[in-house]
């Protein structure tokens, strides 16, 4: 949100695509971004599952994308401004295969740090690698050693 913000700034339209889940706690919470287009997609989780569970990931990568780009589409379609830049957050890293499909500009942003990032990009590759499983238990255990200069 804060990026957002900073681009907002800096004379850039903004949509902010989120969940619907989250999409409605920001409005509850009152004009937080009064400055952006706010729209939300769903998830893929039912009402009684809790956005907080762990299964919301699996949901957003098997349900959002589809949603995502239809609404890149239909945004695009209307003949007003249209959306040429793409900016995902590092949970949503499948956004960027929408963006190419589309002809867009992309890129991930992640707020936390270069080594949280490069762990969740590597969860795919440890996964084809038989290192964890398809919930994220560690398969194989590795031993380091560090050696004295």
């Amino acid at each position: 949100m804060h990026l957002s913000h900073v681009l907002a700034d800096n004379g850039f339209k903004i949509t902010f695509v989120n969940t619907e889940d989250s999409h409605n706690r920001i409005a509850s919470a009152g004009s937080l971004a009064e400055r952006f287009h706010m729209v939300s997609i769903p998830d893929g989780l039912g009402p009684e599952e809790s956005p907080f569970d762990s299964r919301l990931f699996d949901a957003m990568e098997y349900n959002m994308p589809s949603q995502l780009e239809n609404l890149i589409q239909k945004i695009n379609g209307e003949g007003k401004e249209k959306i040429t830049w793409l900016i995902a957050d590092a949970g949503m890293g499948w956004a960027v295969e929408i963006a190419e499909r589309l002809g867009l500009r992309s890129v991930v942003f992640c707020p936390a740090s270069a080594t949280f990032l490069a762990t969740c990009l590597s969860i795919p590759k440890l996964r084809k690698a038989g290192l964890i499983d398809e919930n994220g238990e560690i398969k194989v255990t590795l031993l380091f050693i560090c050696l004295p200069k």
